[in-house]
């Protein structure tokens, strides 16, 4: 568990000093893109009153953590909290992304990429449907400044209700004058 939490402490400071960056501006909302805000908020009030649980796994500096943990709605939204840094529908990024959509692996894939993903958090969005259902979202994050480089690769899986079935995050953290580490996150919830 002391991996775990010191792990999560680590990407909140990270999406804090992140959402400071001046690039991206306020978070009103907008209707350009996909809208991540409203799945997770669904997805929130169902999973905590199913009482979900969530089995999670962390590899962090070559030690590997499982935990299983009882999901209140406070937590569910923590855990749920870095995937709403997907959300690209904000006033400042009108006409920043490039919608393509194309099959793959049986699906259609909406594609949301940044138009210069050096200067903005999020380099992609995609959404994948089967029938018009969301089965999964991925996003790409990268931060870069004079102090650290980081990326993140985040992944929800949804099952046919529209509920969050799995998880994945991996990064890479590379901080001046320190090793570069690497770290995956995953989680299975439990119904």
């Amino acid at each position: 568990m002391k991996w775990i939490s010191y792990l999560l402490s680590l990407i909140s400071l990270m999406s804090c000093a992140e959402a400071d960056r001046g690039t991206e501006g306020p978070s009103q909302s907008i209707r350009e893109y996909y809208n991540v805000d409203s799945l997770l908020v669904q997805q929130i009030d169902v999973l905590a009153a199913n009482r979900a649980r969530l089995v999670k796994t962390v590899v962090y500096g070559g030690s590997e953590e499982v935990d299983t943990v009882s999901l209140t709605e406070d937590s569910l939204e923590q855990e749920l909290q870095l995937f709403n840094e997907m959300n690209i529908n904000r006033p400042v990024l009108s006409g920043r992304y490039i919608k393509t959509v194309a099959q793959k692996e049986g699906l259609e894939v909406t594609r949301y990429q940044a138009d210069e993903p050096d200067d903005l958090r999020v380099n992609y969005l995609e959404v994948y449907r089967l029938a018009g259902q969301v089965q999964r979202l991925e996003a790409l994050f990268s931060d870069r400044n004079y102090l650290y480089n980081s990326t993140r690769k985040l992944v929800l899986s949804l099952n046919e209700q529209q509920l969050p079935q799995t998880y994945s995050i991996e990064g890479i953290q590379k901080m001046i004058f320190k090793d570069r580490v690497e770290y995956s996150i995953e989680g299975r919830f439990i119904y």
